[in-house]
């Protein structure tokens, strides 16, 4: 392309303007991103990464920008690529959400009415900020001098995801794949997780970009001195777990996950399995509940009773084996140890200490909100 039939031709001349504007912009972006490593400005560098992943979300997921809050809602490690205290899924909604008001401003996205959930939801924020009102915190990360502020920053971040995901999806049939999501993103989370695992050499490489996966085995390696604990608990196979077993209890009744001929039987087994490995007493419970809601939702009382019962034969048959004709691991026994059964001393020993813990804590915090006013300073 001549410089004299840029001239000559208008559209030549804008594509041609166009191309260089955009080879001006990029120069301009490698420049600031080495001098911004040369001189280790670490923060200048996020922000700038921070801009250009927002850039391309808006540009090009457009209104399906909201699959990356649900696909990353269990990525709960932080990066220690980037100089920022905030994990993945914070990062994810705070990117989303910044796409969506630059969706808003170029007019792409419609305002929706709130509803019932909305007002809902709007009650709860109120109170929050009457709550904060009375009893002000800070934040550590923003040189406050009073800690505690982090749930209201969690609880703050969970209505931008709300919002974004109640305004930007454009149709009932993006929506209703959202189990599905959830549980692309959980099994993402898990594999990475448990990368530590299975390749422990490539353990800390994967550990720079996400705090997430597990590193004892390597640790293990460099220092074969150090006991590995007792109980190794794969903690991170409960987000998993659960989330498996709420996706085959949204799409089918119980009666099917329960059936040894059918696939979702071992499906189910499998996110199981996956709970008590995690050794989560909370998730199993939260499992059951799941399975007893859908049995209800599906077939009524009726499928409640029969699915309650095969469920307490299960577990029955768990509690009473235990000791007696085989000995489950540590982590699994840790799930059922609310139930009475031969337990490890271990376990009996580690929920003992969690029951202090919580009534000590439970005593403590009037003491400390009365000192410090409701919040907790720093030097505590």
């Amino acid at each position: 392309m001549k410089f004299s039939e840029i001239i000559n031709d208008q559209q030549l001349a804008t594509e041609a303007i166009r191309r260089w504007i955009t080879v001006a912009i990029f120069i301009v972006i490698a420049m600031v991103t080495a001098n911004g490593i040369a001189h280790q400005q670490l923060f200048m560098f996020a922000l700038l990464i921070g801009v250009g992943v927002t850039t391309f979300v808006t540009v090009g997921m457009q209104r399906s920008a909201w699959i990356l809050i649900v696909m990353g809602w269990y990525f709960m490690g932080n990066t220690n690529a980037l100089p920022v205290p905030l994990s993945i899924r914070d990062m994810v909604v705070l990117l989303v959400t910044f796409s969506y008001f630059a969706q808003r401003v170029f007019g792409q996205t419609a305002q929706r009415p709130r509803g019932a959930l909305g007002v809902l939801v709007f009650i709860n924020c109120a109170y929050i900020a009457f709550t904060f009102l009375c009893h002000p915190v800070g934040l550590r990360a923003f040189g406050a001098q009073t800690m505690g502020g982090r749930p209201y920053f969690s609880i703050f971040l969970g209505l931008c995801a709300y919002w974004v995901i109640v305004h930007l999806p454009d149709s009932y049939k993006s929506v209703s794949r959202i189990p599905l999501w959830l549980m692309a993103g959980a099994t993402f989370a898990a594999l990475i997780s448990m990368v530590g695992l299975v390749f422990p050499p490539i353990a800390p490489y994967v550990w720079y970009f996400y705090s997430g996966v597990d590193i004892s085995a390597y640790l293990g390696r460099l220092n074969p001195t150090l006991a590995e604990p007792e109980m190794h608990r794969l903690t991170a196979l409960s987000p998993f777990g659960s989330m498996l077993i709420q996706v085959l209890s949204a799409y089918y009744p119980p009666r099917k996950l329960l059936d040894p001929t059918r696939w979702q039987f071992y499906l189910s087994v499998l996110g199981f399995v996956a709970i008590f490995a995690s050794g989560f007493r909370n998730s199993l419970a939260f499992a059951l509940a799941c399975m007893a809601l859908a049995a209800w939702f599906h077939r009524g009382w009726r499928e409640v009773a029969v699915a309650g019962i095969i469920g307490a034969a299960f577990l029955g048959l768990l509690v009473f084996g235990q000791g007696r004709l085989f000995r489950l691991p540590l982590p699994a026994q840790r799930t059922l140890g609310s139930l009475p059964g031969q337990w490890d001393e271990s376990v009996k020993e580690g929920i003992t200490k969690v029951i202090r813990a919580g009534i000590g804590g439970a005593r403590s915090l009037p003491r400390a909100q009365s000192r410090t006013g409701g919040s907790v300073t720093a030097s505590v």
